[in-house]
């Protein structure tokens, strides 16, 4: 039986490491970035700037754009058509969501898939197990707290929280810190 399972092993490593190959040559990665082997890139156009930290078991689907020095904790997942800007950080386990669906009939109430872009601006940190839904835009400089669930647009320089997120401060804009 061992000498079964160590055949195998000879068998699967070149389809995986050939997939890992076909996988990467539709991304666009600068040389100083620094990705986890379990993460995963599906479809082309991921767009990975320089300094950036993707952990493991992150899941990113193209086309998407990660922008200078953003860090991406563990099991994080982020959808096509997010943008996430310069020195971000993204807590463990955060989702991106850019699908949805329209309101259909009584009989398929799921209708048509429709995508928005989610946009997060520069220095923003979005917090372990938060949610961001399609369309959103959240502002340079802004705090989403842990298990928030952001539904709407949030200003520059403010901290939300909650199910539904609600602004319950307003940051500093200093840049010394």
């Amino acid at each position: 039986m061992l000498r079964r399972l160590r055949g195998l092993r000879r068998r699967v490593a070149p389809i995986r490491r050939a997939r890992v190959r076909l996988q990467l040559r539709h991304q666009s990665f600068h040389s100083d970035i620094v990705v986890h082997p379990s993460a995963r890139f599906v479809g082309p156009g991921v767009v990975i700037g320089p300094r950036a930290r993707i952990r493991a078991n992150c899941v990113l689907y193209g086309p998407c754009k990660l922008e200078d020095d953003v860090f991406i904790n563990d099991g994080v997942w982020i959808d096509q058509q997010t943008t996430i800007g310069a020195s971000c950080a993204i807590g463990p386990f955060a989702r991106f969501i850019t699908h949805t669906h329209e309101t259909g009939g009584g009989l398929h109430r799921a209708g048509d898939v429709s995508v928005r872009p989610i946009h997060v601006g520069p220095g923003a940190w979005i917090g372990a197990e938060a949610s961001v839904l399609p369309g959103v835009s959240i502002g340079a400089g802004a705090v989403v707290a842990a298990g928030s669930l952001v539904t709407r647009d949030v200003p520059p320089h403010t901290m939300v929280m909650g199910r539904p997120a609600r602004v319950v401060s307003r940051l500093d804009r200093e840049d010394e810190r």
